[in-house]
């Protein structure tokens, strides 16, 4: 009698399924951390647009940025959103006759 070709297999199978099992288990702390890393990113973003917007706050009212290192404070990398400048440049007047 010989062995159904699907039994053979098995203990190749079991080889592969233990080397492999022995790669993924170093990535999962790898997995979460890239998760994390994310989350943490994101929230980082958000604080870093709060923190621009309360120091732009401080400099318009009055407040100098030497002032605010003085506190501790640092430039925000990231300001918030203002009027776009206008060009410097004057529109030439148009004559209506």
């Amino acid at each position: 009698m010989t062995t159904p070709p699907g039994d053979a297999a098995n203990p190749i199978l079991e080889q592969a399924q233990n080397l492999l099992a022995s790669r993924i288990d170093p990535i999962r702390p790898l997995a979460e951390l890239i998760v994390r890393h994310a989350e943490v990113s994101a929230e980082l973003a958000n604080i870093e647009k709060a923190y621009g917007a309360a120091y732009a706050s401080a400099v318009a009212a009055g407040w100098t940025d030497k002032e605010l290192q003085q506190m501790g404070a640092h430039t925000p990398t990231r300001r918030p959103a203002g009027r776009p400048k206008g060009s410097r440049t004057s529109r030439p007047a148009t004559d209506k006759d």
